[in-house]
């Protein structure tokens, strides 16, 4: 390079100086050097009069900039031997935005596939862990065979959150959102991951933040998958820092988020690293370089951190660890919400319940459950039967107290589509809905469908008779 202009300084962080003594060679990442050479020998031979390329460059701090390059041949006046002249336009922010809509892109095609598999993968898992549940506790505390249950339970729990978080990375999840401190929720989550782990967790939280509105479960799990991430990055051990912070956000100061106020969360560790090809690809889903690995954890806190109106991003150098970076916005809410009721041991119980599926495995299932507390149980296959029945109990006299909705039925209408014909026909009928849809707006906001409680399958026994029990009380 004979001269430079002071923008291509500013853009590669070289002085004036060191750039006038480079060559572009030395300053093309290697990954693009062979098409860079091609090309510039295509100018050079005579073969083109302007050649374009996008590569990428590698700034003095060895950070990565993507650019267009377009360069001509001519002369630097009469006389003057030729020259190649060369325009350098950085695209580095707008490549990471177009790779985050291709992100975004990517798992909404996976979502409708995601979302059928799960459905029908957590009404398989319903029967198992409903009957296994039901049977361990029907055995007396000290049964040998209680500890085979527990691990069974184990296991369909297992699958089910694996099934969660399918749903959560392709289609999402519905964000159920409340006010939080988001410490609380890093601190559960630090808790977890790091539980019999070699790695150590420091955590550092400036003093006096701002509250967040989101769904715990789902930010909490978003963690879980960014500290095991760094976890496996540290075989041997070593510590990982974790800081959150309050950061203002200008106007364009960090694409594609809008400016405002935010929660910021750094979770820095030295290890492993992440090679140069990588990184760009780590948050798509099914990508992974671990050999038992899935490629669902970080395509998780993806999607699940740009669900909440954030940004994650990531900075990493082999041998030297990885630094990720989330934002989420802050709120002006005052105080966090009050914590859900948690699930209760079940008690017997009486009334008269309707459970409509059209599985039959999970009706009898159900209905064996209630019964054996004491409730009294009717079916119904599909939504125009549960209507009947509702209809005829009144005429019988014997009106239900609540009834139990499969959220969509195949072929015929679920319980979104006939609870507010239930509510006409019987006004005080109180309604649960329960679903393997876990991303549906209905199981996230139900009361604004006209439902008074949701489960989500599967669910275990207890989790479906606290939930009866709490609408009926209510």
């Amino acid at each position: 390079m004979v001269r430079v202009n002071p923008a291509l300084s500013r853009m590669t962080g070289y002085t004036p100086e060191q750039l006038a003594g480079m060559t572009m060679r030395e300053m093309t990442h290697p990954h693009d050097l062979a098409d860079s050479v091609r090309i510039s020998e295509a100018l050079h031979e005579g073969r083109r009069s302007m050649v374009e390329i996008e590569k990428r460059y590698l700034r003095a701090d060895g950070s990565v900039m993507h650019a267009r390059t377009t360069a001509t041949l001519g002369h630097g006046g009469p006389g003057a031997e030729r020259m190649t002249f060369v325009m350098i336009e950085d695209l580095t922010e707008r490549k990471a935005m177009e790779e985050d809509l291709l992100r975004v892109q990517k798992l909404e095609s996976l979502g409708v596939l995601a979302g059928g598999i799960a459905h029908d993968f957590n009404n398989m898992l319903q029967g198992v862990l409903g009957n296994v549940t039901m049977v361990r506790d029907r055995l007396d505390a000290d049964s040998p065979l209680r500890d085979y249950l527990e691990r069974a339970e184990t296991a369909a729990k297992r699958a089910r959150d694996l099934t969660l978080q399918l749903q959560t990375f392709a289609s999402g999840g519905h964000p159920i959102r409340k006010v939080v401190q988001l410490d609380t929720v890093l601190r559960e989550s630090l808790e977890l991951s790091f539980h019999g782990s070699r790695a150590l967790a420091e955590l550092e939280v400036a003093p006096g933040l701002p509250l967040a509105e989101v769904d715990p479960g789902q930010v909490g799990q978003a963690f879980n998958n960014l500290f095991i991430n760094a976890i496996q990055a540290l075989p041997s051990g070593g510590t990982v820092d974790v800081t959150l912070d309050a950061i203002e956000l200008a106007v364009e100061e960090l694409p594609p988020l809008k400016p405002g106020r935010y929660l910021r969360v750094v979770v820095r560790d030295r290890g492993v690293g992440i090679a140069p090809e990588h990184l760009e690809r780590i948050f798509d889903p099914y990508y992974t370089t671990k050999r038992q690995g899935q490629g669902l954890g970080l395509a998780t806190v993806f999607s699940v951190i740009k669900r909440h109106g954030g940004h994650v991003y990531v900075e990493s150098e082999l041998g030297q660890g990885s630094v990720f970076t989330l934002h989420l916005p802050a709120t002006d809410a005052s105080e966090p919400d009050a914590t859900a009721a948690a699930i209760r041991e079940p008690v017997p119980g009486q009334g008269r319940v309707l459970v409509m599926d059209d599985e039959a495995s999970i009706r009898e299932l159900v209905r064996e459950l209630l019964t054996h507390f004491g409730y009294q149980v009717e079916e119904a296959r599909h939504g125009d039967e549960a209507l009947e029945r509702v209809r005829q109990s009144l005429r019988d006299g014997r009106p239900y107290d609540a009834a139990i909705l499969d959220l969509t039925i195949p072929g015929g209408r679920g319980g979104r589509e006939i609870v507010g014909e239930l509510h006409q026909a019987q006004p005080g009928l109180r309604a649960i809905v329960m679903s393997g849809y876990t991303n549906d707006t209905t199981i996230a906001q139900h009361r604004d469908f006209g439902f008074a409680g949701a489960v989500a399958k599967p669910c275990s026994s207890k989790t479906l008779l606290s939930e009866l029990q709490r609408v009926l009380e209510a």
